[in-house]
């Protein structure tokens, strides 16, 4: 009969696809999704706890998010993509009778990165306006300079292992006893075109004065421009 001679159609099956975190991260195991193809996953985003990733307790207040960039060897491959640190943690470190400076604004590192970074400082007791103002300047000069110099790897080396953080409280106590110096999030921007940012973009609402630009080590203020 020729139903009998009919053949059924084969039926494709999604099989498990790996995610594996950056050399940075010793390409370790992130997680896995199913699909038909590991190539339609390229571009995907997956998270992850820096705890599961370090084997160290101390981080897991700390989120990654990484993005697949291409497929090897039937697996896929990521980038970083962006840090964050739990807002619980940053509450921990308020209290009363202190000064809490935040900025956020976009920096670039020594090859070619963009980060938008968003950092806190905390004093030890209240300090005048004068000297806040002082602390925010160097606040934000002291990271420009020192992600300027650095390549985007290194950077994020001294970030989760909290040394970009203790190096600059050590600089800004100098000024005034300060508490504590976080890097509450930051993130690779993504952009087509040309970025004309000056080297600090941030809203400053509360300010009744503006203050002085801040300049880059180098003599350009502009990102994303070649000279």
């Amino acid at each position: 009969m020729a139903a009998k001679k009919q053949t059924r159609q084969k039926l494709r099956k999604k099989v498990w696809v790996q995610f594996v975190a950056p050399k940075l991260f010793n390409n370790v195991l992130l997680g896995e999704s199913p699909v038909y193809e590991p190539q339609e996953l390229v571009g995907r985003h997956i998270q992850a706890n820096l705890m599961t990733l370090t084997n160290d307790v101390k981080k897991q207040s700390i989120t990654l998010k990484f993005r697949a960039t291409k497929v090897v060897d039937s697996k896929l491959a990521t980038e970083l993509v962006s840090f964050s640190l739990n807002p619980a943690s940053i509450k921990r470190m308020i209290g009363r009778g202190i000064s809490r400076i935040d900025e956020s604004f976009i920096v670039k590192t020594s090859d070619g990165k963009l980060i938008r970074i968003k950092a806190v400082l905390v004093t030890y007791g209240k300090a005048s306006s004068v000297v806040l103002k002082n602390l925010r300047r160097n606040f934000i000069s002291h990271i420009i300079r020192d992600i300027n110099k650095l390549g985007f790897e290194d950077f994020v080396s001294m970030a989760i292992g909290q040394k970009f953080q203790v190096e600059l409280k050590k600089r800004l106590n100098k000024i005034f006893p300060v508490k504590s110096v976080e890097i509450k999030n930051f993130e690779v921007v993504n952009s087509g075109e040309p970025l004309k940012l000056t080297v600090v973009q941030r809203v400053r609402e509360k300010e009744e004065q503006a203050e002085e630009p801040v300049k880059q080590t180098d003599d350009s203020e502009t990102f994303g421009e070649e000279n």
